[in-house]
This record gives C-alpha cells, structure tokens and sequence, in this order.
C-alpha cells in the first residue's frame, strides 16, 4: 500500500511539473488546423480503379472524390503485408528500421506515429480499423486514444463508428483512422456486389461459392481460403485440394475469381462514398485533409505469364513484391488545392512529413531523426516533372525467405537473400514478365548501387 500511494504521490507531482511546464511553454496550434481523415482499403490494386483506367465500373465514388483531390500514378508502399506497410505508413520507416517485417513483431514504444505527433499539437486522435494485421497487440495503437479493432473486420463496421466518434468530437481537432479488409480474399461479399461483374453463364469448377470461394476444408476447422490452394504448377493453374488431388483451373475460372474481387471494390467503394456524405453532413469534408490509400495490392494469377521463379507458389492473395503488390492507390483532398494528377514517384513513407506540411506543423528534431520519408510539397510547386524519390524501396518475408526492392519509374531490382535476382524494364514491361538481368547489367549494377547504399542508411540508422 505504501509502494502504491508514494508512485501515485511521484506521478501526481510529474503530473503537475507538465502541467505548470505547458502553462509556460505552450505548444504552438497548427498553422492550418484542418482535420486529417485516412481510409486505407487493405488489399486494393491501383489497375482495378476506374481512376486509374480501369474498364469496369467498380469504384465511381472514388472516381469522383479524385476529381477534387491529389491523385499519385506511381505510389510506392514499403512492404506487400498489411502490418508491415501500414507501420511504415505511421512511422515513416521502413520495415528494417521499424522491425515489423512479421506478425510476431511488435512496434517499439521508441518509435514516433503520426497520432503521437499529431497528439502534441491538440488533435484528438482515434483509430477505427478491422483488426487482424492492424489488431493492438501489435502495438499499432500507438499514440491513438482511442483504437477499436475489434469490432469486425469490414469497413460497414469501422465507418459508422468513425463517423459517431467525429461527430462527437466536431469542433476539435481530429485524426480518424480508419480501416477495413472489405476486398480482402476470399472475395465473398453480399448480393448484389458478389456477382456484380460475373458472368452469369458461368458454371466452372468454381461456382460451388460455399465450397471453393467462402471456404475450403471441412466446417469444423479453421476457415480456409481456396485462394491459398490455387497455385502455379508448370506453367499452369491449379487448384490442389486437401487430399492431394489436383484440378486444372481454366482462364474463365481465373477471371470468376477477378470478377469476385472487382464486386468487393464496388461493396468497399459505396461504402466509402456514404461516408463522404456523413462527413459533408457534418461539415467536416470541405475543411479536413482526407487521405485515401490502400497499404498493397493483391496477385490476381498475374505469375502465369512470369518467366521468372516467383517467391511463392501461390497466384492469389500477397506477400511477393510485383508492382501489382507494391503499387499503391494514393489519392489526397487538400482543403483550398486544386486537384491534380502526380506522375512523379513517391513512397508511402513519405505521407507523414507531407501530412506535417500540409497541416503547418513543423518537424521537431527527434522528429527529423526518425523520419525516412520526404515531404511531396515540392511536387506542388511546379516541380511535377521530377520523381520526388529517384528510387522507392520495400522489403517483405516471403515463402522462400526475404525479399527486397528497389525501383525507379522504369526500372525494378528485386533481391531475394542475399542476390539480386531478377530485373524488370517497367516501360516496355510494365506486367514485370521478363526477366532482363542478364541482358542489362549496367542498369543492374546502378540499381545494385542504390540498394547497397540504402541498406548502408538503414544499418546506420540502427545503430543510431
């Protein structure tokens, strides 16, 4: 008891040398106090958007919000897995430097978030996301005061209480965070939007949906994905069920499957685009800084025209580092900008300092320190022409052990252990379907260069 009343007797009396202290030194408000709101898609490819030239029509509310917005063509993100991306999105590192490159990792209490800075200059701070990857235990709650992650991993469940919670707080400042897994595998989501873009004369091996889409396995185990059991075996798809038995897939099995992922866009799209009512209704839209982005993409049977080995068996799902992973959708509403559509190339680590520009809060030292990224502000004054990040990288842990990139808008080093192994020439060959590391070593060893000098930055920055 005597333990008890002196720690609560120390922390009342640190209490009140802050208190006395900010009394003193307040911090300065932003310059421009708007309200920051992020939608992360998990799982969404940036060539299945209709803004980014999509034919179907699986995201018309995104199409529209782009017309007022920054819309980035080359978004790099820093990893192919949700934890490891969306650490790099909050930090600003990468994955080597904030050490979740897999689930058994934890986010360290020393690293800064863009919550705990946002924290120190007066927003209100809360994170509304579906769990799973992004679930607190990971420690991916840091510098929220309020993070929800288990209320259903859907954003029909995450948009309703982000929405409660902003009008709540309306009149403060505030950074909502909002998340869901809506077109995440096994791409199963209600009528009308599950067969939306299926073709209805379809009757493959497929269409038993309670079987081969929703679930697979018998129903007493742990749901399991068919998608895992779908691989390329010579040069071929197949699907390999548990006892072993093999079953040819076609190429209209493979675009049911892609027709199933769209209808999860259109499901995630509508929802979006009722949130943006909620947040005109509440007059939060016009006045807040709202950024929408999708952590990765997904592999949807791209490797059957790979030419190279790939990191893993699977054709469906993520974790390899294809640009179909790795490329990011970025769009950014700026109160008082008008819209815009960037070419130039930036990494997904580098929206925490746009974030602080945009919002006039400048980088204290320790920020600076842990900050990797770069801010985009230059890219807005007249400076588009130029790649904001001559060269983007990411890192992730396959099947066959680690795997690195590194890219520039038209080249693409991937680095599996200790190799570089195979290169891809993005303008002729923008599917990244022949390998031409054997044929183009000069551009190898410049981009080889670049790696080894970031690895360098990276080791440095550790033991800093």
């Amino acid at each position: 008891m005597r333990m008890y009343i002196i720690g609560a007797g120390v922390i009342g009396i640190a209490l009140l040398v802050t208190v006395v202290w900010l009394w003193r030194n307040p911090l300065p408000s932003p310059e421009k106090p708007y309200n920051l709101i992020v939608i992360s898609i998990d799982t969404l490819r940036v060539d299945h958007l209709g803004l980014y030239g999509y034919s179907r029509d699986t995201s018309p509310n995104l199409d529209a919000f782009s017309k007022e917005a920054l819309v980035f063509d080359q978004a790099i993100a820093q990893a192919p897995f949700t934890l490891s991306s969306h650490a790099s999105i909050l930090t600003s590192q990468y994955p080597s430097l904030h050490g979740l490159l897999g689930l058994q990792d934890t986010l360290a209490p020393s690293k800064l978030t863009i919550a705990e800075a946002l924290s120190q200059y007066g927003y209100q701070t809360a994170a509304f996301v579906g769990g799973g990857d992004l679930d607190h235990s990971f420690s991916m709650d840091q510098g929220f005061s309020l993070y929800i992650d288990s209320e259903g991993s859907s954003l029909s469940n995450t948009i309703p209480l982000a929405a409660k919670w902003l009008w709540l707080n309306r009149g403060s400042r505030v950074f909502a965070y909002v998340q869901g897994y809506d077109v995440h595998g096994p791409y199963e989501k209600p009528e009308p939007y599950g067969k939306m873009f299926t073709d209805p004369n379809y009757a493959g091996v497929l269409s038993d949906t309670a079987k081969y889409v929703l679930n697979y396995g018998s129903r007493d185990q742990d749901p399991k994905s068919i998608l895992d059991n779908i691989k390329k075996i010579n040069g071929k798809p197949v699907l390999v069920e548990d006892d072993g038995n093999e079953t040819p897939l076609t190429q209209e099995d493979i675009e049911y499957i892609i027709a199933r992922y769209d209808g999860g866009i259109r499901y995630t799209d509508d929802l979006i685009g009722g949130f943006f009512d909620q947040l005109q209704q509440m007059g939060l839209y016009d006045d807040s800084l709202i950024i929408v982005l999708a952590g990765h993409g997904e592999s949807l049977g791209d490797d059957l025209a790979r030419q190279a080995e790939p990191s893993s068996s699977r054709l469906f799902g993520h974790g390899q580092v294809y640009d179909e992973l790795i490329r990011a959708p970025l769009l950014i509403k700026v109160p008082g900008l008008e819209p815009a559509r960037i070419s130039s190339s930036v990494q997904l680590i580098d929206l925490f300092p746009t974030i602080l520009d945009f919002l006039g809060i400048p980088q204290s030292r320790e920020l600076k320190n842990n900050i990797q990224g770069t801010s985009m502000l230059p890219l807005l004054e007249g400076e588009q022409e130029r790649d904001l990040d001559p060269y983007a990288f990411g890192e992730g842990v396959g099947e066959k052990g680690n795997q690195r990139y590194v890219r520039t808008s038209s080249w693409k080093l991937i680095v599996r252990g200790e190799s570089a192994s195979e290169l891809y020439d993005l303008q002729s060959d923008p599917g990244e379907t022949v390998n031409v590391i054997g044929e183009r070593q000069e551009i190898a060893g410049m981009m080889k260069e670049a790696f080894s000098d970031w690895l360098f930055s990276n080791l440095k920055k550790k033991t800093e």
